[in-house]
């Protein structure tokens, strides 16, 4: 059988400059148009190429796959070199979903992509400015690599890529624009108010990127693939006012179960359903996923293994305290309490937008975006802002250590730019707290021997 890529560079690749009296075919090619008869032909063979390619996706041959891309884009070039401007064949507009993985520094959910039982997708849902692409999803146990080595999860994953219908670039992180552009993936499932069953009501999260001006969002969340005979959904919706579900994008149907688009919803609200095989519903384990989600484990400490009970109670502990701590702080004692660790002076735009830097690991830098009216209580000039909100990072352990604890604040300058510090506690208040943490740990677990 012929390579299609030989057949299309030959036609392709055809002299264009021929005598006046050859056919009417050869005349229109060399008037850089296309016949029928090629139009239909260039179409087989680009569906024939675009088939090649996607079985070798879903084969995982991700370095084939990168390989028939490039070689694609070649013949694409040289049809345009030949005819001019031609709409028939298709461009590579995204990354594939291994691809996205691999750009979050995800090895483990790329190669899960690049496995038998990844979904391959590409539906596109059109909204005025913006078109959305569920590209694929997949799902297993500890395919991320974001979850601790001694934790077993069994997560559920989806990839959906955002662009701007007209070809301008998304803005990335640290561009003024980018805060003001807030969307909200997440899972449903058909028969559960999405409402109240989202990304945030079932425990799920999600990381994004832009690449070549797409917004990638991988959105993820325990497996859900029980519920595959009631149906699932992937969407992306603009997102509420605290950058959550807007409960005004999709329509909740109580007698069928049914969410569907809200047709009245000006922003953008895809909503796609997952095709994922009925073979794996499991009732009985959706029935006791429904359960868990209304009696959180948390209010149930028998559960836990006695290290998670320890650590749970550890981590509630010191996280009540540097609550506790942070009130404390004041314009006037900060310094006798806490150390700056990083200050910077940022110039808001017209719109009250600014926009930050921080250090990623040693040596990297990223840029992030955030709104005055977000973070400021009082804009006088010299005022202090502290921010409500902390930072309090663990160890291999995943306990939850204080010398981590970080918070900000923002104050306005006379002329108009706002200085952005974040401090953290110093040597000594630290010292006090952790004393402060095992003294109550203590009463605690003496208290628990007692009964």
């Amino acid at each position: 059988m012929n390579d299609p890529m030989d057949d299309l560079l030959e036609l392709t690749l055809a002299p264009t400059d021929v005598p006046q009296q050859e056919t009417d075919q050869t005349q229109k090619a060399s008037n850089h148009e296309l016949s029928p008869d090629e139009k239909t032909r260039l179409t087989l063979l680009n569906t024939s190429i675009l088939s090649e390619i996607k079985e070798k996706e879903k084969m995982g041959k991700y370095g084939t796959y990168c390989k028939r891309s490039a070689q694609a884009a070649a013949i694409i070039a040289a049809i345009v070199l030949a005819f001019g401007s031609v709409t028939a064949i298709a461009a590579y507009r995204f990354l594939n979903p291994a691809q996205v993985a691999t750009e979050t520094n995800n090895k483990k959910l790329s190669e899960a992509f690049q496995g038998n039982d990844a979904l391959f997708v590409n539906k596109t849902q059109t909204f005025g400015d913006y078109a959305v692409t569920l590209l694929g999803s997949t799902a297993g146990k500890n395919i991320s690599d974001i979850i601790p080595a001694d934790i077993v999860r069994d997560e559920i994953y989806a990839i959906l890529a955002l662009k701007r219908t007209d070809g301008t670039p998304m803005p990335k992180s640290g561009a003024p624009d980018y805060a003001k552009l807030t969307f909200f993936p997440s899972f449903y499932i058909k028969g559960l108010d999405p409402f109240l069953y989202n990304l945030d009501g079932m425990n799920g999260y999600y990381t994004s990127c832009v690449k070549n001006g797409v917004h990638y969002y991988i959105v993820a969340m325990s497996n859900i693939e029980m519920f595959a005979d009631k149906g699932i959904y992937v969407g992306l919706c603009s997102a509420g006012e605290e950058g959550d579900y807007n409960r005004d994008a999709y329509t909740f149907h109580k007698k069928t179960g049914k969410i569907t688009r809200n047709q009245k919803f000006s922003g953008v609200n895809a909503l796609f359903a997952l095709p994922v095989d009925k073979s794996k519903a499991n009732p009985k384990k959706a029935e006791k996923f429904i359960y868990d989600l209304n009696h959180p484990k948390s209010a149930q400490p028998s559960a836990l293994t006695e290290k998670e009970k320890q650590r749970e109670r550890a981590n509630k502990e010191i996280t009540r305290l540097a609550s506790e701590f942070l009130k404390t702080v004041t314009q006037e004692n900060i310094n006798n309490l806490c150390e700056l660790d990083d200050f910077q002076t940022c110039v808001p735009d017209k719109d009250g937008v600014f926009t930050y830097s921080f250090r990623i690991g040693d040596s990297d830098t990223g840029y992030h975006t955030e709104k005055t009216d977000d973070c400021f209580k009082d804009k006088t000039p010299g005022v202090l802002n502290i921010s409500d909100g902390f930072g309090l990072g663990g160890g291999t352990d995943h306990y939850y250590k204080i010398e981590s604890m970080t918070f900000t604040t923002y104050m306005m300058n006379e002329d108009g730019t706002v200085t952005r510090s974040t401090y953290r506690p110093n040597s000594k208040s630290v010292k006090k707290i952790k004393a402060k943490c095992k003294a109550n740990l203590k009463q605690n677990d003496d208290a628990l021997k007692e009964h």
